[in-house]
């Protein structure tokens, strides 16, 4: 089984090109984050859509993809390698199958329905304080 599971913050705005078959076919970066402090390590991963859901159309999804947008995908790991100037190269590549588009950057804002439950509840579940807990 191959599957591929990233969810990160889009580096760049997708790019949308059009096959000679009439596909469309749109790319664009995530971030994957490794390890923390000085060995923090981030890989960029470039995500390809084909067809109708990452094309410009109506109920495409680059309407709503621009960089800084969080988004969850889930496809297919490919490994692309190639040759250039006698340097070989390799990237890794998703084929997205799946997409969850998350709040559009800047958008701390709750629900009221969010706002009316923290008001009923309070910061403590079913109104217990921190000295009422045993542990």
């Amino acid at each position: 089984m191959n599957v591929l599971c990233i969810a990160g913050y889009v580096g760049n705005d997708p790019v949308v090109r059009v096959s000679s078959g009439g596909t469309a076919i749109t790319t664009f970066s995530l971030p994957i984050e490794q390890g923390w402090g000085e060995n923090k390590k981030v890989t960029w991963v470039r995500c390809t859509l084909f067809g109708k859901k990452g094309a410009n159309q109506p109920h495409g999804l680059t309407e709503y993809l621009t960089k800084g947008r969080f988004i969850s995908v889930t496809g297919e790991m490919v490994l692309e390698e190639w040759e250039s100037k006698g340097e070989k190269h390799a990237m890794v590549c998703c084929i997205v199958r799946d997409t969850k588009l998350g709040p559009e950057s800047g958008d701390n804002t709750k629900s009221a329905a969010a706002k009316n439950a923290e008001e009923e509840v309070g910061s403590s579940p079913a109104g217990f304080g921190d000295d009422d807990i045993p542990f």
